[in-house]
């Protein structure tokens, strides 16, 4: 297996009267190659910012009316860039989009019943990890570990449980579940569907919407292009655009919809 840099975790809300366990989607983090921004987990980390900021600056204030501070705390209390005014109302504006195809990179996955991955660990949590990893720099992974394991509540208490520079939880027993893998097969998303013509790819046609991985396993990497040339209909694409044009006609996914011209 492969060791990742970050692992990014969506919670999403679960009526209190359902049977199935709570539904979580999990994005791994690999470095991108020639280091550039992932913007879109950029604006989660601003957020994110924001707060650590709130609560280092309260932290803060709480130290100054503190008389027996000691050398270095004054120092740090002066030093410290985070403005006395901060007001939290600032933390309301703007929002971010924690579904952003920079972020959530492929609609398939893998999925298992397993537990919260941190205290107390209850086993209700229905995993879906998402099969092809997003990208990240390598400062932006610096910034996620400082907001992770520095951050102090407005109390100046660290709120971190990590061990040795991690948060990750140790691999846990399988207990007899098992992991199954959702693809092209088991269902397409809308844009897809309407490119695709089904509501699923045909066998035979997976390699156009995955592509194997070194043991043969059919994975989504993020620089797959869809094969065009699958079932003769993929040649009225444009390369930026999702749903074939078909040179303005209706679009039929069973035959060559632009045999009688060029797009």
């Amino acid at each position: 297996g492969k060791r990742y840099a970050a692992e990014y975790q969506i919670f999403l809300i679960q009526n209190k009267d359902s049977t199935r366990g709570a539904p979580a989607v999990s994005v791994l983090f690999d470095f991108h190659p020639d280091d550039r921004r992932n913007q879109a987990l950029q604006d989660v980390l601003d957020k994110f910012q924001l707060i650590w900021d709130a609560d280092a600056n309260e932290c803060n204030e709480r130290k100054k009316k503190n008389r027996n501070l000691t050398e270095e705390e004054i120092a740090e209390v002066r030093n410290t860039g985070i403005s006395s005014s901060f007001n939290r109302r600032e933390l309301q504006g703007g929002v971010f989009n924690p579904w952003h195809h920079e972020i959530i990179r492929s609609a398939w996955f893998y999925g298992y019943e397993g537990s919260l991955t941190e205290p107390p660990c209850s086993e209700f949590v229905e995993w879906r990890i998402i099969d092809s990893p997003a990208r990240i720099s390598r400062d932006q992974l610096e910034q996620m570990q400082n907001l992770l394991f520095g951050h102090v509540d407005g109390n100046c208490r660290m709120t971190s449980v990590h061990h040795n520079g991690s948060v990750a939880r140790p691999i846990q027993p399988s207990l007899g579940r098992t992991v199954h893998k959702c693809m092209c097969r088991d269902f397409l998303g809308n844009g897809h569907r309407k490119w695709y013509g089904r509501n699923r790819c045909w066998e035979g046609d997976e390699h156009v919407f995955h592509e194997k991985d070194t043991e043969g396993n059919w994975i989504t990497s993020p620089e797959t292009r869809p094969d065009r040339t699958a079932g003769g209909v993929w040649n009225c694409w444009h390369d930026d655009e999702l749903v074939p044009p078909c040179c303005g006609r209706t679009y039929d996914p069973f035959h060559e919809c632009c045999a009688e011209g060029t797009c």
